[in-house]
């Protein structure tokens, strides 16, 4: 089943994609606005899809965005490359700019690391999911990815199923391939390292989070995955149980108290927000085992 969006949900993601300073690469041009057509463009291919995940939800944010623009054509989104029933890939967007005259292969990923190591070594950022690392994604994004177009062999493909008049026929010197990641780098709690990124939170060990405690507040905001990328909107959530392992699909007020006793319920990653004088604050907590042993 699907996780249910709300519409303010959708305009705040709409807007964090827009706004949001890309961990990787430039945004593409984009509606200026977060309107009712917007949002309501995202909920009809919401509920057209077959796949839910996170990653899935962020492209088709990007998919209106990109859509809305007035200078540019969505030509391709999430479009498979195919040759005698053997698939090649897949593209995020090929997008056309009428004012350029050219072709843009673009493709996107939301991204959540942790620091463990040092913060110059891409490797030493990690997902979550401790399999997830940065320096493994920039490579496969940006020599297998964004080249998927490089071949005149793929680029023939599209010129014969996807390319009509009046646009051109794509080839090497009308195409620029680009990649883009947005979303948010954690460090240490417990020791605090400054990041320029805009997007930056801390995250600890379960075991770590008693010498956290005088810092956190009486109460957090515990976060399912789809609200990862701009957090939860003003909205007031009760403190409510849950059966075992069954995870929520709303926002969680859990005492501080509590959150071992909710980390062995559910044992995985958890992404929390909470308020200080200073602004809302993100924390991740992870089982003692991450990143030895997949953390989510």
């Amino acid at each position: 089943m699907a996780p249910r969006l709300a519409p303010e949900q959708i305009m705040r993601d709409l807007h964090w994609c827009r706004t949001s300073e890309p961990l990787v690469g430039q945004r593409p041009c984009a509606s200026p606005t977060s309107d009712e057509a917007l949002i309501a463009r995202v909920e009809a291919i919401w509920r057209q899809r077959t796949s839910h995940r996170l990653g899935h939800y962020y492209e088709m944010l990007w998919q209106v965005l990109i859509e809305s623009h007035q200078s540019t054509t969505l030509l391709a989104c999430d479009f498979q490359l195919n040759r005698q029933g053997k698939t090649l890939g897949a593209l995020d967007f090929l997008l056309w700019d009428s004012a350029s005259k050219r072709y843009t292969h673009l493709e996107v990923a939301i991204k959540f690391y942790l620091l463990a190591g040092s913060a110059s070594n891409p490797m030493d950022w990690i997902g979550p999911n401790a399999k997830d690392r940065l320096g493994r994604k920039l490579d496969h994004m940006r020599h297998a990815q964004s080249r998927l177009l490089a071949h005149a062999d793929t680029r023939a493909l599209l010129n014969q199923d996807l390319i009509t008049p009046p646009y051109p026929a794509l080839t090497q010197d009308n195409l620029d391939a680009r990649i883009m990641m947005q979303g948010w780098l954690f460090t240490p709690a417990l020791n605090a390292q400054p990041h320029h990124h805009t997007h930056t939170g801390h995250w600890c060990r379960l075991s770590e989070l008693a010498a956290l405690a005088a810092q956190l507040p009486e109460q957090l905001l515990w976060l399912p995955k789809f609200y990862w990328i701009a957090g939860a909107p003003e909205t007031k959530f009760d403190a409510a149980g849950h059966a075992k392992g069954k995870i929520p699909e709303t926002p969680v007020v859990i005492d501080k108290s509590s959150i071992a006793d909710w980390h062995r319920a559910h044992p995985r990653a958890h992404l929390y927000e909470y308020s200080t004088a200073s602004g809302q604050q993100r924390l991740f907590i992870v089982p003692d085992s991450w990143p030895e042993l997949e953390g989510y």
